[in-house]
């Protein structure tokens, strides 16, 4: 077993239940970061947190807790698909193979859904995050773009949410 690391990712020494496809990074499940309250108005990025749980619109689209390689992220519409490994733009943390080409969430109506990986980026992750971005088929992404761009995710059905 892998040394277990807490939340910053420093080592404690205890022995890790999941260490993520071999690759060293710790993580099973992560945090919807946009659902957080910032701590400050004056925080320039702050209309994009939803601050409290009734403000989550609509509930079964906005994730809470997904299968993830880290312990959260901020994911954008504009953010491209990384590697297979779940680094690069932070919407790769929750972009990871683990379900034959899909993952798992729970969302603010507290359903859980199994997502295709295209799908991802038609969850509405933050206030401003716009459904229709340039890695949706409503924004232009087609099969010859996932080849190009992220061959790995290329091969698993479009997303038909």
């Amino acid at each position: 077993m892998a040394t277990k690391t807490d939340y910053w990712g420093n080592a404690t020494g205890d022995k890790a239940a999941f260490v993520a496809w071999g690759s060293g990074v710790q993580g099973s499940y992560g945090a919807n970061s946009f659902i957080y309250n910032p701590q400050s108005e004056d925080d320039k990025d702050s209309q994009w947190y939803w601050r409290t749980i009734d403000s989550c619109k609509p509930a079964n689209i906005v994730p809470i807790i997904l299968d993830a390689g880290w312990v959260g992220g901020h994911p954008g519409e504009n953010q491209p698909p990384g590697n297979p490994q779940g680094t690069g733009q932070e919407i790769n943390t929750f972009l990871i193979n683990r379900h034959y080409g899909a993952t798992n969430g729970v969302f603010t109506d507290l359903s859980v859904k199994r997502i295709p990986l295209k799908c991802m980026w038609r969850l509405k992750w933050s206030r401003l995050f716009e459904l229709d971005g340039p890695w949706t088929v409503a924004g232009g992404v087609t099969r010859q773009i996932w080849e190009n761009e992220a061959p790995w995710i290329a091969k698993f059905p479009e997303c038909t949410w």
